[in-house]
């Protein structure tokens, strides 16, 4: 099974002495060792956890030694020590997981965008795309020496390849290529998704913090501040008691029950934060003009 390589990745604090981190199942690996405090078992996670001080302090690794147990297939780690911050810009983790995917981004040198929001522009919708390898070299056998005196040997670098020409895999076309083995056809559908995708803002407004605050002490002395709209820059985090609910409930309502009333009661369950919005039995919004809102 193929591995994927995780970076500077933000884990998600348990308490003092747990981290989760967000992808799994992680990778481990067998290290045998003759010091039996150093793992009960000669396998350990394939897991390299920093943290700091402050945003201005270096990075310092957490030893394997400090670590108390670890959960590869939900991501817990547990420490021996009080080592977790309560900021989550104060550590980071680096880590392997299991993967069944490889990810592709570049191809011949040519990028390979396929988000159907972010490259909308460069994307041809419900349109195949064939991806097929090539052999690296090819020998004639019988004329080796014939063809290394003529140069005609010689190593693709590249041997996945990306086309959008269904021809080459045609036996009966000109253009078949019958080194072109084919690994995957792709199709990017779902344009009408692209139309409809909105965004809410789970973060909320800071109020009450000083304007002159000074922007490094701000997220170490209020932690909470980094889900302010209006103190971190548009990149923010949600608020983190912040959700996304959709309601759903019977048109007749509104037949007895006025879309005020019906705010009224569904905000005074709600906590701070919380983005909902109101749908009938079938999907339908109630009325987004009124129905989409944040409670404060």
């Amino acid at each position: 099974m193929p591995y994927a390589d995780i970076y500077e990745e933000k884990p998600i604090l348990i308490d003092s002495r747990t981290i989760r981190v967000r992808q799994t199942p992680i990778a481990a690996i067998h290290e045998p060792s003759h010091n039996m405090e150093y793992f009960g078992s000669p396998i350990k996670p394939y897991m390299f956890v920093y943290t700091r001080s402050s945003l201005t302090s270096p990075w310092t690794l957490i030893q394997y030694s400090d670590y108390s147990s670890f959960d590869c297939n939900t991501g817990l780690i547990q420490f021996k020590n009080q080592v977790v911050p309560s900021d989550s810009n104060l550590i980071k983790v680096n880590y392997s997981v299991y993967s069944a995917y490889r990810p592709i981004k570049l191809i011949d040198g040519s990028s390979m965008n396929l988000n159907p929001f972010l490259e909308r522009e460069n994307i041809k919708f419900n349109k195949p795309m064939f991806f097929y390898l090539e052999p690296r070299s090819v020998q004639v056998v019988g004329q080796y020496t014939k063809q290394v005196a003529y140069e005609e040997i010689f190593e693709k670098e590249n041997t996945l390849k990306y086309t959008e020409d269904a021809r080459i895999f045609d036996p009966s076309h000109p253009k078949y290529n019958p080194l072109a083995l084919l690994l995957a056809t792709i199709y990017v559908v779902d344009n009408d998704v692209v139309q409809t995708f909105k965004f809410n803002d789970l973060r909320l407004k800071g109020g009450g913090v000083s304007y002159n605050y000074d922007s490094v002490n701000i997220f170490k002395d209020i932690p909470s501040a980094r889900s302010f709209w209006d103190m971190s820059g548009p990149d923010g985090f949600a608020y983190a008691n912040g959700g996304y609910v959709i309601i759903r409930l019977p048109r007749s309502l509104k037949d007895y029950v006025s879309n005020e009333k019906i705010y009224e009661v569904i905000s005074s369950s709600m906590t701070a934060g919380v983005v909902f919005e109101i749908e009938d039995y079938d999907g339908v919004p109630w009325n987004a003009d009124i129905f989409t809102q944040t409670v404060e």
